[in-house]
């Protein structure tokens, strides 16, 4: 009979008791009987000793299991026993490994499935901190596989010196990560980049170090512009200067400039002359010596249109008699000398007409088939050949004083006629 705590290695169940025993009872036929068992899986177990090897276990076999790599026991029995092609429940209970949390001194630690068995840490320093050992560690069976890194402070060589220029100072050897060095350029000589330079995260000191320039602009030049406030030469970096432009002249550009680290000048302004507005008519420069134009009466009758092809039209006197129009077609007008006497318009087939002198008698034409005229006699009475002579004589002086009258007119205006003036022939003037 077979000892069921014997094989079991504990006190068996009563239903596995009375199998067993009937198995004893049948003898080889129940033997014939019995299944194997095949190899047991448990996820957070493991056969130990003999049996890991085994892929087929007989019926009957009692079996240890352990706890799995990374996992740790919390109690139970791990035995187990092939019973007729099933293996019995184990009591064994198993959880994974903690390898625990990490601390890392100005640093940061993130963990892929926290701190259990097969949980990887990952490690990073703070700016200014560079990492010293493995980057990364896994949770193994019993504990971190592997040394924590450590974070330390980041170093950066001295910056190298400047020409024409103090510093870098403080000087050192090696600086601490945020050390700041400043230059200072000698004088007359102005810094081109940043005075100040600092430790960076990489070991290296930023921005780059400056430059010492020597800074001169010439004198500006503005054609029609002159200078109205600002430095004196010498124009050094920043010196500023304002210009404005001459009357009648207009600014294109900034008239206030400054001078550059590349010695020129920020802008450069030109004076120009101010375009025409269309819509306003042009305004000519009035010759002091010409007569003022007077404002029009916007209740007269309008300046007409000029024909282009007409004479020009000369200013005129104003204490001058007005000018009437010229008859193109009439005989040109001499100017008249106000001593002599009046010429009057001569008819080509008239008799010449002599000079008459105003204290004379009139003499008129003779008509040589008529009777001689007598003197008259002023004392005869009237309708005789005294009124004959009167009648004569108002004849005679009417035409005189009428081409008097319009000889020293026509004078007065001969100068300021447009046509010029055309001597007459001799043989039409007596």
């Amino acid at each position: 009979m077979v000892d069921s705590e014997q094989v079991l290695g504990c006190k068996a169940p009563m239903g596995l008791v009375l199998v067993l025993l009937l198995s004893s009872l049948l003898g080889p036929l129940g033997q014939a009987q019995a299944q194997d068992c095949e190899k047991p899986m448990r996820y957070t177990m493991s056969l130990t000793g003999e049996h890991i090897q085994k892929e087929h276990f007989p019926n009957g076999l009692v079996v240890t299991f352990e706890c799995a790599t990374g996992y740790r026991s919390t109690g139970g029995s791990g035995k187990t026993t092939c019973a007729a092609g099933t293996w019995t429940t184990s009591t064994l209970s198993c959880e994974k490994f903690n390898c625990g949390s990490l601390e890392l001194v100005n640093g940061h630690v993130e963990y892929s499935e926290g701190t259990s068995f097969g949980s990887v840490a990952t490690f990073s320093c703070k700016d200014g901190y560079i990492l010293s050992g493995r980057e990364k560690l896994t949770c193994g069976n019993t504990e971190w596989l592997g040394r924590t890194p450590t974070c330390s402070v980041v170093k950066c060589d001295s910056p190298p010196s400047v020409d024409k220029a103090e510093g870098p100072s403080p000087k050192r050897d090696l600086y601490d990560f945020a050390s700041v060095v400043r230059y200072k350029c000698q004088k007359d000589y102005t810094i081109n980049g940043s005075a100040s330079l600092k430790c960076s995260s990489n070991g290296k000191f930023t921005p780059n170090p400056p430059t010492c320039l020597m800074v001169r602009c010439k004198a500006p030049y503005i054609p029609n512009g002159s200078q109205k406030s600002g430095a004196r030469p010498p124009y050094v970096h920043r010196s500023l200067v304002e210009y404005e432009c001459n009357p009648g002249f207009k600014m294109e550009g900034e008239g206030v400039m400054t001078c550059q680290l590349n010695s020129t000048w920020s802008s450069t302004p030109e004076c120009k002359v101010p375009p025409v507005d269309p819509t306003i008519s042009p305004v000519l420069p009035v010759d002091p010596t010409s007569s003022p134009v007077l404002p029009v009466d916007p209740t007269s009758s309008p300046v007409l249109p000029v024909d282009p092809t007409s004479s020009p039209v000369l200013p005129v006197d104003p204490t001058s008699s007005p000018v009437l129009p010229v008859d193109p077609t009439s005989s040109p007008v001499l100017p008249v000398d106000p001593t002599s006497s009046p010429v009057l318009p001569v008819d080509p087939t008239s008799s010449p007409v002599l000079p008459v002198d105003p204290t004379s008698s009139p003499v008129l034409p003779v008509d040589p088939t008529s009777s001689p005229v007598l003197p008259v006699d002023p004392t005869s009475s009237p309708g005789d050949s005294k009124t004959s002579s009167q009648f004569l004589w108002f004849l005679v002086l009417v035409p005189i004083v009428l081409a008097v009258a319009i000889g020293l007119t026509l004078k007065k205006r001969g100068s300021q006629s447009l046509r010029a003036p055309v001597p007459l022939e001799e043989d039409k003037i007596l």
